[in-house]
């Protein structure tokens, strides 16, 4: 009997050993991560709010797909609310989109400091271990395209569409002239231009596209984005 005691003793503790150190090293190597993505966060100015990806998670329940809004090249949009009842539209970046932290990072500082009626608000952040999300305002009547050519009930008269082009034009030339730094959208499209309770266009997906360089000229004969 003693033994056989000695023998459970001899597999147990080892067995519970090797679990702790399995456990302290899971903790440790996430909160390694989290101040990692601190760090990274750090040098942004001004810095972006953040989210952890349990309240994204909650917001979207769990990204179900009835609250999903649509998907482009770097990924799903899913429309959320917040605990504190906000409404908010999260684009989950995908992993087939080869975006990196560093990547990712600099897209939120441009997003961040490039603010106009006619461009879409970027909220918040999660940087949290290999997940990148961005969190920006709902726009209630969701895309152009939606609206020009899908189910919704909206009623766009001529002096509306007006509007929405020469407000479109308005986002667009604050991007190439007066915006810092410059940016040439480069995608621009229906899908691209959303449209808030009372129909005024804010351009989405600027953060995506390539900085303008003042050394270089601002013409390109490259083909890019799409036609």
């Amino acid at each position: 009997e003693k033994n056989h005691t000695a023998l459970i003793a001899g597999v147990t503790v080892p067995v519970v050993a090797l679990a702790l150190i399995l456990i302290f090293a899971i903790i440790y190597v996430k909160r390694k991560e989290e101040d990692d993505d601190e760090e990274v966060l750090l040098g942004i100015s001004p810095r972006p709010n953040t989210f952890t990806y349990s309240e994204l998670k909650a917001a979207t329940e769990d990204f179900s797909p009835s609250n999903k809004l649509g998907e482009g090249g770097f990924g799903p949009v899913y429309k959320g609310t917040l605990s504190d009842g906000r409404v908010i539209a999260v684009k989950q970046l995908s992993v087939a989109s080869n975006q990196g932290k560093d990547q990712f990072v600099a897209e939120i500082a441009t997003i961040s400091a490039v603010q106009h009626r006619n461009l879409v608000k970027l909220l918040g952040c999660c940087i949290g271990g290999n997940r990148r999300l961005l969190v920006y305002e709902y726009l209630v009547n969701k895309s152009l395209d939606q609206a020009l050519w899908g189910k919704q009930d909206l009623h766009l008269d001529w002096p509306t569409r007006f509007n929405i082009c020469l407000s479109t034009a308005r986002g667009l030339a604050y991007l190439h002239e007066e915006s810092m730094p410059r940016i040439v959208h480069r995608d621009v499209k229906a899908s691209n231009i959303l449209l808030d309770a009372e129909l005024c266009p804010k351009i989405s997906d600027f953060g995506l596209a390539k900085l303008y360089d003042d050394k270089k000229t601002h013409i390109t004969t490259r083909a890019a984005g799409t036609m």
